[in-house]
């Protein structure tokens, strides 16, 4: 699914690719309980299945020409970053202001507002402290009881952003909260408990 997600955009002059596409991801949707109820009684083939994963990602990355260039770009980017965590460790160096920094030094100007790896971003811009904030939701999450799809969502998003800069973005990182939080199952508990209360009122009137 993420292969033909990322060739969409790529195979622009293809129209017909992302009708394909979209419709591989309905029929996807439609028989996802289905797919998940023949993968439990057959466990043999997650581990294959697991494989095959990495190795997509290996295959998308190939088939961008510019993957390895960036990957390295990326990896000096963070360098410039931690040279910048001993100027304010604890409060940082402010707000948009590596970009700044990176302009005036004498290192790869990279012309980017954030160090694609957020958890490094923060703690240069806003401090150790605000970076271990973070870290603390993310332990948190684990320790709550969450299902495997959450798990594994919430391990992607934060593997993800420690190459790239999703989590700036209030729509993406947004959703992901919601999924991973379990909002729905929390509005059922609080109605359940009110209706609760309600009858108890009624009782005692």
């Amino acid at each position: 699914t993420g292969l033909c997600l990322y060739l969409a955009p790529s195979w622009g002059d293809l129209p017909l690719f992302n009708v394909v596409t979209l419709a591989y991801l309905i029929v996807l949707a439609v028989f996802w309980p289905r797919l998940d109820d023949y993968l439990r009684a057959h466990m043999r083939l997650t581990a294959p299945l697991a494989i095959l994963g990495p190795l997509l990602a290996v295959v998308a990355a190939c088939i961008r020409g510019s993957a390895p260039a960036t990957f390295v770009e990326r990896l000096e980017m963070m360098g410039n970053g931690f040279g910048y965590l001993s100027v304010n460790p604890l409060f940082g160096v402010g707000p948009y202001q590596w970009r700044m920094l990176n302009m005036a030094d004498g290192d790869t100007y990279f012309n980017t507002w954030h160090i694609h790896n957020s958890l490094l971003h923060i703690s240069v811009e806003l401090g150790l402290i605000a970076a271990l904030m973070l870290l603390v939701i993310v332990v948190r999450f684990f320790l709550k009881r969450r299902n495997p799809e959450q798990r594994g969502g919430f391990i992607a998003f934060f593997v993800h952003n420690m190459f790239d800069t999703s989590f700036f973005f209030p729509a993406i990182t947004g959703l992901m909260m919601m999924t991973a939080g379990s909002p729905q199952t929390r509005l059922r508990k609080r109605t359940l408990c009110r209706l609760h209360q309600l009858r108890s009122i009624d009782s005692d009137s």
